[in-house]
C-alpha cells in the first residue's frame, strides 16, 4: 500500500504501515509522548507498556490490528530507515471482550478500538493541523479495509482522559460520538475516562485540537 503524502506545506510527512524497520523507534517516540502528556498533566492515563517496553511483535498482536506510522523525512535522525523518522503512531484493534462488556457494547455489532494515538510534541499545535491529517488519513485506509468496515454500520471505539477537554472537544469536532464515561483503575489510582464512537462511513476530519 502507498504512502500518503501530506500537503506541499507539509510534505516531509507521510503515512505507512508499520513495518520490523520501524520497532526500533517506537519506544523511544511512546516514552518522548509519555513525558509530555504526564508533565503537561494533558492525561492520567498511560501508554500501552508493550509500545513503552517495545516488546510488541506479530504473534502478541491481537488477531487483526493495524498500525500506521506517521514519517517526517525532514533532515537527518538516528535510527532514520531511509524513509524518515517515526513521528507519530495509531493502532486499530478488535475490541476487547473485557471492553465491550464494559461499555456496553452489544455483542452482535462490528466494533474495533483506535488506540495507541501519538504524535511527537515538536508536531502538536501552532496551528498546522498535523493529528487531525493523520488521524483523518488512517481512518479513510480503515474505511477501505474489507476486513474492517465490511458491515455498512461497523463501529469504531477510542478513550481519552474525561479531564482532556481539548482532545474531547478535537474529537467532538471530528463526528466522533460520546458512548459514555466509565471509571478506570490502574494500581491505587482512579481517573475517569470519556469513551467515544462512530460509524466508519460517516467520519469527517476538519482540523486538529489545537
Amino acid at each position: 500500500m502507498p504512502t500518503i503524502p501530506m500537503s506541499p506545506t507539509h510534505a516531509n510527512l507521510q503515512i505507512h504501515p508499520l513495518t520490523r524497520q520501524h520497532h526500533p523507534q517506537i519506544p523511544l517516540l511512546a516514552h518522548t509522548v509519555q513525558h509530555h502528556l504526564t508533565h503537561t498533566r494533558h492525561s492520567l492515563q498511560h501508554l500501552r507498556a508493550e509500545f513503552l517496553r517495545g516488546d510488541f511483535t506479530e504473534a502478541n498482536a491481537p488477531h487483526g490490528r493495524r498500525v500506521w506510522v506517521l514519517l517526517d523525512s525532514s533532515g537527518s535522525h538516528e535510527g532514520d530507515d531511509g524513509d524518515g523518522q517515526v513521528a507519530g503512531m495509531v493502532c486499530i484493534d478488535p475490541l476487547a471482550p473485557s471492553l465491550r462488556s464494559t461499555w456496553g457494547v452489544p455483542k452482535t455489532e462490528e466494533a474495533w478500538m483506535l488506540h495507541s494515538l501519538m504524535i511527537q510534541p515538536e508536531l502538536q499545535g501552532g496551528g498546522r493541523g498535523i493529528g487531525g491529517w493523520f488521524l483523518g488519513s488512517v481512518l479513510e485506509r480503515v474505511k477501505s479495509d474489507d476486513d474492517v468496515s465490511a458491515r455498512p454500520r461497523t463501529r469504531l471505539f477510542l478513550d481519552c482522559w474525561a479531564g482532556n477537554a481539548s482532545l474531547r472537544a478535537f474529537y467532538e469536532r471530528a463526528g466522533w460520538t460520546l458512548w459514555g464515561i466509565f471509571r478506570e483503575r490502574e494500581g491505587a489510582e482512579e481517573w475517569d475516562v470519556s469513551v467515544y464512537a462512530y460509524v466508519t462511513n460517516k467520519i469527517t476530519i476538519t482540523s486538529s485540537p489545537d
